[in-house]
């Protein structure tokens, strides 16, 4: 349990070992809601990751596919069928929107309203599960996809690039 007013302090396991750090903890609202209990911490693998970054580089850098993208889930079950082409076996996904300029996806032969499915061998639900497979790897790396193209499953293999503020924009973007 995190205590009121922990946030940013440690949380540790039952053997007193450091897991994370604490960032936020939810408790009742003006209007009585409770959700008491609720809190979320940063794990510390990835604080570590972070420092170690910060100290060599003064910045973080994170690979990116370089598109704009949508949760399938979003995509009504009409446009799924008549703009996406999908089988309808086909669910989740998450949805090619746009490809940036440059963008390592690009290069790979990706292309507008392509659902990429999976991931190194991950199966991608939501955008949390793409972001999961893809901080897992450092820019240069290479990933394969699967994904749907006018129905058709392809794969593919993407060479990470560096995410950077210029290729990003309103929507949401990896």
């Amino acid at each position: 349990a995190i205590n009121p007013g922990n946030s940013g302090g440690p949380l540790v396991n039952m053997a007193g070992q450091v897991i994370g750090i604490n960032s936020m903890k939810l408790s009742s609202d003006d209007d009585g809601t409770s959700v008491e209990g609720m809190g979320f911490s940063i794990p510390s693998n990835e604080v570590v990751s972070v420092i170690n970054q910060l100290v060599k580089n003064g910045k973080i850098t994170r690979p990116a596919l370089g598109i704009e993208l949508v949760s399938l889930d979003n995509v009504s079950a009409a446009q799924q069928k008549s703009i996406l082409k999908l089988p309808t076996s086909v669910n989740k996904g998450i949805v090619v929107m746009k490809i940036l300029s440059p963008s390592s996806a690009g290069n790979a032969g990706l292309q507008k309203y392509d659902v990429i499915t999976e991931m190194d061998g991950t199966k991608i639900t939501s955008e949390a599960t793409l972001k999961d497979v893809l901080y897992k790897h450092k820019v240069g790396d290479s990933v394969s996809v699967k994904y749907y193209r006018d129905g058709q499953l392809k794969s593919a293999t993407i060479k990470l690039s560096e995410s950077t503020a210029s290729l990003s924009s309103d929507s949401s973007s990896e």
